[in-house]
């Protein structure tokens, strides 16, 4: 399946300049296949405190979680180098993707364990501690903005008019998960369980979807 996209325009009169933004809502990536594909995810109800659950096991986290494929990168935010805010970055997996890929990395990140796991791998990636809903950078001042595991714990309503705050005109909002090899049957099962998740809801300084 190839890769899809959702578009959306950020409204005027919510805080925010009126301008459009396109919306990507990522290649799933198959390990150890290479192959990827997109699938619309929407966030679970949102736990502050279940997403600062990781901190104590970080070092194992960042040991043993998988990567992501230099093909998505340019699939969320093309070749060019641009200025990206990673939100949820953890220990900086997917951080380190970005930078290998040329572009310069603003990381943020709730748990404090998690990130200074970040930072001891990715001493100069500027890193701070921050939410979705709460992000520590003046408005329209990153090209884009990414997730990498951490889409559903955002809080909607409170994170999607931050992120298209930041964004500046014209720019991306990506988020990006692994899911298991399909071609093995338990894990094809275990995809068949969330097969149906709805799109997600961007929240009102958007306008409705559109598919790419």
């Amino acid at each position: 399946v190839s890769p899809q996209g959702v578009l959306a325009n950020t409204r005027p009169g919510f805080g925010a300049p009126a301008r459009r933004a396109r919306v990507r809502t990522a290649p799933s990536v198959f390990l150890p296949a290479t192959r990827y594909c997109a699938r619309r995810v929407a966030p679970v109800p949102f736990k502050r405190e279940q997403r600062l659950a990781f901190g104590s096991a970080a070092e194992l986290y960042d040991a043993v979680r998988p990567s992501y494929p230099s093909e998505a990168v340019r699939w969320l935010v093309g070749e060019a180098p641009r200025r990206i805010l990673e939100l949820g970055a953890g220990t900086g997996i997917f951080t380190r993707v970005l930078e290998a890929s040329g572009h310069e990395v603003v990381a943020i990140e709730p748990d404090a364990e998690m990130r200074a796991r970040l930072l001891a791998r990715s001493p100069g990636v500027q890193t701070y501690h921050g939410e979705a809903e709460a992000i520590p950078l003046p408005d329209a001042s990153v090209d884009a903005v990414v997730c990498a595991q951490a889409h559903w714990w955002f809080d909607p309503e409170r994170a999607y008019g931050e992120i298209a705050r930041v964004i500046r005109p014209g720019g991306v909002f990506g988020a990006i998960w692994n899911t298991p090899d399909s071609r093995n049957a338990l894990a094809a099962d275990l995809n068949a369980i969330g097969a149906d998740i709805p799109e997600p809801v961007l929240g009102a300084r958007f306008s409705s979807l559109e598919a790419m």
